[in-house]
């Protein structure tokens, strides 16, 4: 494995870190406050080409990989962790499952890819928690061929703002089934969720269907690939979390004076400092490992899931030092600490959280053994 960029890596890379930094870092200290909302940004992010990444450029995609997917991802979630989210949410999990389920509308797939539409995908429905299995959304196929579709969805991310959602579902049979669903359509329903914690700017949906009418040609295949990249775009959120964090913890101790010299220069600020670094290096190359993987087909020894676990924990304790060194000023709303602190516990929503990723990996390996 070689982790060096290429230069186009670098080079959107760089557009990306550049664009955070004159038009995310400041506006969502404002945004997080409930003045203003992420749409602009996320609007202008499509027109730079970063909300079809991974769709080739004959669909009116970038044509890049799943590195340079998390590239990106990682340096607009230093910015804002709830603007990441919404891009994530729409080239990974959503865009990839059409991808990779070979969509057969090219016309539909291309507004996707170029940001002209926003597309999500809608899973979630508040089942046991460690059981994401448990559907009851039902699809109903009609004699014309198509289906109609009950249930509801919740904290979809994108539910408000997308023009379309692939909804997970079960026929009569018991079997799994996708439909790509007009969220305009007659019996379509949503409501923003309620606020959360962290993630303030992320556009989340809660969504009802009642009898929804989908035509048959848009019934999408599965896509394992699209629940890899929906781990593996939350650890790149995570590892921007933790690099703002350590950077705010950082930059407040070499400002913050004791006894005459900067509170850096004590040894528990060293400590908390160095390991805050040394985790943030594991999480990157556990999550550069899963992104070499899944660019390649070779995603194996569930590395996309140890990546989200260790990177979301990651965040956590990192954020959390952080906040420490900022001592009572970590508890206002003065610094950005307190928002990376938020954003950190907040992540756990995306992909179920490590818990669930715990438990795929040690059944991966019982079975292996």
């Amino acid at each position: 494995m070689d982790f060096a960029l290429d230069e186009t890596q670098q080079m959107i890379r760089d557009s990306v870190r550049s664009f955070v930094s004159g038009q995310v870092r400041e506006p969502a200290m404002k945004w997080n406050e409930g003045h203003g909302d992420a749409n602009a940004a996320l609007k202008e992010l499509g027109g730079l080409g970063l909300l079809g990444i991974l769709a080739p450029e004959n669909a009116g995609g970038a044509g890049l990989d799943v590195a340079t997917l998390i590239l990106s991802l990682i340096e607009l979630a230093t910015g804002d962790a709830g603007l990441a989210a919404m891009v994530a949410h729409h080239n990974g999990p959503a865009l990839g499952h059409l991808l990779d389920a070979d969509f057969s509308d090219k016309k539909l797939l291309s507004r996707f890819a170029s940001g002209d539409a926003l597309l999500c995908r809608a899973t979630d429905e508040g089942q046991a928690h460690l059981d994401s299995a448990t559907v009851e959304t039902t699809a109903t196929q009609q004699p014309d061929g198509g289906w109609q579709v009950s249930g509801s969805k919740r904290l979809v991310p994108l539910g408000t703002l997308a023009s379309h959602a692939i909804v997970s579902a079960k026929t009569l049979g018991g079997a799994d089934i996708h439909l790509l669903v007009d969220l305009s359509a007659p019996g379509v329903s949503r409501q923003a969720s309620a606020s959360l914690v962290g993630l303030s700017t992320c556009d989340l949906a809660d969504l009802t269907l009642s009898e929804v009418q989908v035509p048959a040609a848009m019934t999408v295949g599965s896509s394992s690939r699209a629940v890899a990249l929906g781990r593996l775009t939350t650890a790149a959120i995570a590892l921007g979390v933790t690099r703002a964090a350590l950077a705010a913890g950082v930059t407040y101790t070499l400002e913050r004076k004791q006894f005459g010299k900067p509170i850096a220069r004590f040894q528990p600020m060293q400590w908390q400092t160095a390991d805050s670094a040394t985790e943030l290096e594991a999480a990157e190359l556990l999550t550069y490992r899963a992104a070499w993987q899944l660019s390649t087909g070779d995603a194996r020894d569930f590395a996309v899931e140890k990546a989200a676990v260790f990177a979301m924990e990651a965040a956590q304790r990192v954020a959390d030092r952080a906040l420490q060194m900022h001592g009572g000023y970590g508890y206002t709303e003065d610094f950005p600490v307190e928002r990376h602190f938020r954003d950190a516990a907040t992540l756990r929503l995306l992909t179920d959280g490590p818990d669930l990723q715990r438990v795929v990996i040690a059944k991966g390996l019982a079975q292996a053994v």
